[in-house]
């Protein structure tokens, strides 16, 4: 029962792959004031982001060898902890690494001053090559539809 409930926590902990859209934003950007630019895309395809297991091998090695811990007694004890923390570590980091994959979108730029830039981004809000943009740098650089009416 324990080792469920401590999969089950550490599972939920690492199941949210980090937002990569050009529409989500920590709190953190609130009120901040970011300098913005003006480009091209000139190139786009598609990526993988490779996913983390560091924190889900360490996480499910803790709970994998306190939930084996409460198995036999003296040195059978002592040895399920062990097989439970590296089993624990494996899932751990295996679920976490899967579950923090995910495909993005790589964009070349062109700006306005004739310098090229790379902005990697989430699948939601395509942009198409040709297409005109706002580069909002910042703590994490994104890219937006310039809609304003060429000059």
């Amino acid at each position: 029962m324990k080792f469920s409930v401590l999969f089950l926590f550490c599972f939920f902990l690492f199941s949210c792959a980090r937002d990569i859209s050009d529409d989500s934003y920590q709190m953190s950007s609130v009120g901040e004031a970011n300098r913005v630019g003006q480009g091209v895309i000139i190139d786009v395809r598609s990526i993988q982001i490779q996913g983390n297991s560091r924190a889900g091998t360490l996480t499910g090695g803790v709970a994998g060898g306190v939930a084996a811990s409460t198995i036999g007694r003296g040195a059978g004890s002592v040895l399920a902890s062990v097989g439970g923390a590296l089993l624990g570590a494996f899932i751990g980091g295996v679920t976490e690494k899967e579950l923090s994959e995910q495909k993005a979108l790589q964009y070349i730029v062109r700006l306005a001053d004739g310098n090229m830039i790379t902005v990697i981004q989430g699948m939601k809000n395509r942009l198409a090559v040709g297409q005109r943009v706002f580069v909002l740098y910042g703590q994490e650089t994104r890219l937006i539809p310039d809609n304003l009416p060429s000059s």
